[in-house]
């Protein structure tokens, strides 16, 4: 098929012109005395030629389709976590399984386009055989095969799975969109098993001396009716907890709420564990460790407010919900608490024409106590830019209203991308209108966005003031978003979560020590260790002119090196997963000048989340198979999974038609014949005797 991008009207142009530039070169013109078969064949060649280059100046386009066939994909998954071969015959499933979904592959593979991927924690391509996955998570699993089987609604899934998900989302709402049918195959034991085992340990994260830190255990037990035995619970290896415990019946769950008084600060290690009952099944699962942090006292905040104003109840409840922080509300009056009693002093609307609070500015400079400003309609601008914050509002006139956007390039702590979507949809705050000028060593957390355009102007801003470290929050209204989040019922954990985190951010004094490094306390066995290391110059100013390496020590002695790679204003290392247990480090700063080291400790919490149910789950692979399509089968009758694959109406191929569009002028035949033509008649001419 032919298209034209001008006019089809210019065709006969074109035979005009060939016809004309024939005529008078051949018939118009006597000097050339050919014969009347040499001048009809060259008219006619050279009329051709004119023709076709004519023709060609309208651009004229081909468009050819093209049939194409292409076979089904079919993706075989296979579970690799720890519970796929906890049995007796244990040696046996780890060969069999990998077997059953080669051969499967090689029955198929003329039907089909085979994908061999292997999933627990993370879903890796080609078939992993070591069973040794901490967690399972299909939601991982299907997030994949919904990106890669987008377009493919011929394709099919077959999971080797024994069904017992312990992490992510639930499968069944997982694949509820999903293009593809799914097949599963049975692999593990779905008989009951006679079993008792800690299913979890829950406490603070942070606990405090002196004061009594709760501890909640959860004792799951199956088959063992009439059964006694104890629940201990240890603090550093010393026994605080005994309860006794009585199987009431087979399927049996008990929640303990145990409470133990911590005497001493740091990094403290629980154990709960269960006394072995006879001929249970595995007493592998009957103990469960984690960490609390102990501190000394809670942080204390004052949330210091010029009036009553519905953002203030919004901050404490928000506050209240994490342990670790008190928080003290109080107005401003002519009698203010003592800054030294505090950790971070909250500002709302303060400084105001009516308390402009200079001498309680003084002190809090003096203590070097960190501070956050709430700027609203009261906030007296001139006084607030005098204290030299992190950002200033020059000429403001009036104010407008401005949702929050993230800012990707934030580095001071870490931000879940999810957060900028469900900023973008909560009522605006309500902004002053001016000129916003950020110190340079300020980090904007967000950026304002107006009417629905996204501008530089901060809106939350985190950087220092004097001697402590110092944010703003250029807008009120912090109530009413938190209000609408309560209202829906979503997401208002991420939005106290945001908060939060500021707020530890900047309840944490500026070290002494010039060079520190930041990490989670403890994290499970499947997280990644991140650490964030900062170097200050003589000045107290971030920089990142050295270089940081870190030694990451077990509890064997045996030293990991590591080396950290340069942010913005930060140092930033990613250990990767580690094996559980507690961890030394100690990072050092080489500059050309000085040396600083920095030194903490981790723990890797152990994952016993393959250990705890030992009973296959089939009931999960039948309905994940009958509701998206397919049908479950065990393992022993995987060639009748291949007949049912191979099956015409199972199997179709996926036909689609290619198009393609080119430029006429591109096609090599075109080239030829008008090169043919014009050699012809050129050696026409010759052989008449003429030039």
């Amino acid at each position: 098929m032919m298209t034209l991008t001008g006019s089809a009207l210019y065709i006969p142009l074109c035979l005009l012109a060939g016809a004309a530039y024939a005529t008078l070169l051949y018939y118009s013109n006597k000097r050339h005395l050919f014969s009347a078969p040499i001048r009809w064949t060259a008219a006619i060649a050279r009329f051709v030629v004119v023709t076709v280059l004519s023709f060609l100046l309208l651009a004229p386009m081909v468009k050819t389709e093209k049939l194409n066939e292409e076979k089904p994909v079919l993706v075989l998954a296979m579970d690799n976590s720890e519970s796929m071969v906890n049995s007796p015959d244990s040696a046996k499933l780890k060969s069999a399984i990998p077997q059953a979904v080669v051969l499967l592959a090689e029955k198929l593979n003329d039907t089909y386009t085979i994908q061999l991927v292997s999933f627990g924690h993370d879903v890796t391509n080609g078939l992993s055989t070591n069973f040794d996955e901490d967690i399972t998570d299909y939601s991982r699993l299907f997030g994949e095969m919904n990106n890669r089987l987008v377009n493919n609604r011929q394709s099919t899934v077959v999971v080797f799975s024994d069904g017992l998900v312990n992490r992510g989302s639930d499968p069944l709402f997982a694949t509820i969109h999903a293009p593809y049918r799914i097949f599963t195959v049975a692999c593990g034991d779905s008989t009951p098993r006679d079993d008792v085992f800690i299913k979890s340990v829950k406490t603070n994260k942070v606990g405090f001396t002196k004061s009594e830190l709760p501890i909640e255990v959860v004792v799951n037990a199956e088959g063992l009716a009439g059964k006694r035995c104890q629940l201990k619970v240890t603090l550093e290896g010393e026994p605080t907890q005994t309860t006794a415990l009585t199987i009431t019946n087979n399927h049996f769950s008990l929640s303990s709420l145990l409470r133990i008084t911590p005497d001493k600060a740091g990094l403290k290690k629980i154990t709960a564990e269960l006394t072995p009952i006879d001929h249970e099944y595995s007493p592998a699962n009957n103990k469960m460790v984690t960490y609390v942090e102990v501190m000394e006292s809670r942080r204390k905040i004052l949330l210091l407010g010029a009036a009553p104003h519905p953002d203030l109840g919004a901050i404490r409840q928000i506050i209240e919900t994490e342990y670790q922080f008190e928080v003290d509300l109080q107005l401003a009056s002519n009698t203010l608490p003592t800054p030294s009693d505090y950790n971070l002093v909250v500002f709302h609307q303060l400084p105001s024409a009516r308390f402009p609070l200079t001498s309680f500015f003084n002190q809090l400079d003096k203590e070097g106590i960190p501070s956050f400003f709430i700027i609203g309609t009261l906030t007296s601008l001139e006084a607030y830019n005098n204290l030299l914050p992190p950002v200033t509002i020059m000429g403001s006139s009036g104010s407008v209203n401005a949702n929050a956007q993230l800012n990707p390039l934030f580095s001071l702590f870490q931000t879940d991308p999810q957060t900028d979507g469900m900023l973008r949809n909560l009522p605006p705050l309500v902004v002053p209108f001016g000129e916003y000028r950020t110190s340079q060593a300020a980090e904007v957390l967000m950026n304002q966005t107006i009417n629905g355009i996204a501008t530089n102007r901060p809106l939350v801003v985190l950087g220092n003031r004097e001697t402590a470290r110092c944010g703003v929050m250029a807008g009120e209204g912090i109530w009413l978003q938190y209000l609408t989040l309560k209202m829906l019922e979503s997401n208002a954990s991420m939005y106290e979560t945001m908060i939060l985190k500021t707020l530890n951010y900047l309840s944490i004094r500026k070290p002494k020590e010039r060079f520190s490094v930041e990490t989670e306390k403890t994290i499970q066995q499947y997280d990644q260790a991140l650490f964030e290391a900062t170097l200050l110059n003589e000045s107290f100013e971030t920089v990142t002119n050295a270089e940081v390496t870190m030694d990451l020590t077990d509890e064997g002695q045996k030293n990991y090196p590591f080396k950290f790679t340069k942010q913005k204003s930060s140092y930033m290392l990613n250990a990767g997963r580690l094996a559980p247990g507690k961890y030394q480090y100690t990072a050092t700063a080489l500059t050309e000048k000085e040396r600083h080291t920095a030194t903490g400790q981790l723990v890797v919490l152990p994952t016993n989340l393959e250990q705890q149910n030992q009973t296959a789950d089939n009931n999960l692979l039948r309905r994940l198979a009958t509701e998206r399509g397919g049908s479950m089968l065990p393992l022993s009758e995987t060639n009748l999974l291949a007949q049912l694959l191979s099956d015409g109406n199972q199997a179709k191929p996926v036909v689609y038609t290619q198009e393609t569009i080119s430029d006429l002028i591109t096609l090599p035949l075109v080239f030829f014949l008008i090169l043919i033509l014009a050699a012809g008649e050129w050696i026409l001419r010759r052989w008449g005797g003429s030039y």
